[in-house]
């Protein structure tokens, strides 16, 4: 049983020895090493179109991302979006390949409009990468994350892949609608009093901020209260409101307009005041 322990210790020991014997004989320099090094630590394989990019480390930054039209919004198209890379690696890097992954609210605006070429670049070399897309009209106001994926080859030959996320903005338009207009009672005779209920519903793809509703009464309508605060509204979101309004005791049986305004601010920071009329017959 000893004998068989100490064989295979030898044995080991023969095969240590031939194999640094053969690497003194191939000239195994740290060179060599740093190659076959960069070869066994593989970079992942290029993304596919749509898939969701997991940023990787590499010698490539993003310093900087604009887009023409500026800000973009729900629905524009063959929007350009100019990304500047700076390359930071110590060797120069050939073939020098940017691919944009598409995924919504965004589409492929031109033929090839994802893919950049760049081409070769020595430490500290700087491009900038042209992409087109489409928005899809129903993107909502959002900071969106869009893929990068570099793909470049080294001084030996050897192509390296990694990737990065760009952060594109849309900034999307809201729209006010007053829905389900309803007066309480229905008509009303010269000295009551009428309640108004409404539904306030941001049907567009922005925010409307500093929300107000505000009754501009006119004869034969006088209010306590002309001014109603919803505060913010999101793409989708609906409030309800309700405007009590005293009638002249003198008033004429026909029928009246209502005037209401809204005010907001929208992403931009506009301010925003479309009028409404409401329609209504007062009297006996």
């Amino acid at each position: 049983m000893i004998e068989v322990i100490e064989m295979r210790k030898l044995k080991r020991t023969i095969s240590l020895v031939i194999i640094l014997l053969l690497i003194a004989q191939l000239g195994y320099s740290e060179v060599a090493y740093a190659q076959v090094r960069k070869t066994v630590v593989c970079c992942p394989e290029p993304p596919e179109e749509g898939e969701i990019i997991q940023k990787t480390t590499g010698p490539f930054e993003i310093t900087m991302v604009t887009s023409d039209p500026s800000p973009i919004r729900p629905g524009d198209k063959d929007v350009e979006l100019d990304v500047w890379v700076e390359y930071r690696g110590k060797d120069t890097a050939r073939d020098v390949k940017v691919q944009l992954s598409i995924q919504k609210p965004f589409s492929l605006a031109r033929e090839g409009g994802s893919l950049a070429y760049l081409g070769t670049l020595g430490q500290w070399g700087e491009g900038k990468c042209q992409f087109y897309v489409n928005v899809n009209e129903s993107a909502i106001s959002n900071v969106y994350e869009l893929g990068i994926s570099f793909s470049y080859l080294d001084e030996d030959g050897i192509t390296h892949f990694f990737r990065e996320t760009v952060k594109i903005p849309v900034e999307g338009v809201a729209e006010i609608l007053l829905m389900n207009l309803r007066t309480e009672p229905e008509p009303v005779a010269p000295g009551e009093k009428a309640k108004i209920s409404m539904s306030v519903e941001n049907s567009g793809t922005g925010d409307a901020r500093s929300f107000w509703v505000i009754l501009e009464p006119e004869y034969p309508f006088t209010a306590d209260k002309n001014e109603y605060y919803l505060g913010f509204l999101n793409p989708g979101e609906k409030d309800d409101l309700s405007i009590v309004l005293d009638i002249d005791d003198l008033a004429e049986s026909k029928t009246y307009a209502l005037n209401l305004k809204i005010k907001y601010e929208d992403e931009g920071g506009k301010k925003k005041s479309p009028n409404y009329k409401k329609n209504g017959h007062f009297g006996t």
